[in-house]
């Protein structure tokens, strides 16, 4: 529902309590953090999914949404082996236009001096 914008707060609501009851479950925490993205609050996103190995991240599903947060923090360089990882990888259509609209946010709003990136990745180094 949250990819699609349909019932949303309902959904915020649904991905709070799915996280909670299963923080350690990736999906549940991807759902959450494209939810706090949703709701304005990306660094927060990210932070969960901080949490997780850095091989996990790299889902190319998973990898779309760390590379959708990291680009509305504002951290382009973060965000590129994601991107990379979405490509090279299947991923959804709503994924792809997800990636491909925060992109284009990213480009035509270029930042003078960008904020120290933080990967997820850099959390768990191997």
């Amino acid at each position: 529902s949250l990819l699609l914008e349909q019932n949303t707060p309902a959904a915020h609501e649904l991905a709070k309590e799915t996280y909670e009851e299963a923080p350690n479950d990736l999906n549940a925490a991807v759902t959450r953090a494209f939810s706090l993205y949703g709701l304005g609050r990306s660094a927060d996103g990210i932070s969960i999914l901080q949490k997780f190995p850095a091989a996990q991240l790299h889902d190319p599903h998973v990898a779309a949404f760390a590379a959708v947060l990291l680009l509305d923090e504002n951290q382009p360089e973060a965000a590129r082996e994601f991107i990379e990882t979405a490509q090279h990888g299947s991923i959804y259509p709503e994924e792809k236009r997800l990636l491909d609209d925060a992109r284009t946010r990213m480009n035509t709003n270029p930042i003078a001096s960008p904020a120290p990136t933080v990967s997820p990745a850099a959390v768990n180094p191997p």
